[in-house]
């Protein structure tokens, strides 16, 4: 998934994935620390599961989740409105 060469405004915040259910409906078992990284720019899913013949997704902001421990991705998703990260933890920028 991406598309953008250059994308823009990359935040992130360290916080619990319980904390983050409440961005994306998920159920953790554990309240494990995990970034949240959030971006702007035109993506699109490439491997989005669609009907034959449809069109890939696209947003404008994408979010991924990496668990701190292990650096594994949790998930990740497009949408068209950024995230108050600030509900989340403090707010990092990356330049």
């Amino acid at each position: 998934m991406n598309g953008e060469p250059s994308p823009r405004n990359i935040e992130y915040v360290i916080t619990g994935r319980y904390a983050l259910s409440r961005t994306d409906g998920s159920r953790p078992a554990a309240d494990d620390p995990t970034y949240f990284v959030q971006m702007t720019g035109d993506f699109v899913n490439y491997y989005a599961r669609t009907p034959r013949g449809s069109k890939a997704p696209r947003g404008t902001v994408l979010t991924v989740m990496v668990d701190v421990a292990t650096g594994r991705m949790l998930g990740q998703s497009l949408g068209s409105a950024p995230h108050d990260l600030s509900r989340l933890g403090t707010v990092r920028t990356l330049p």
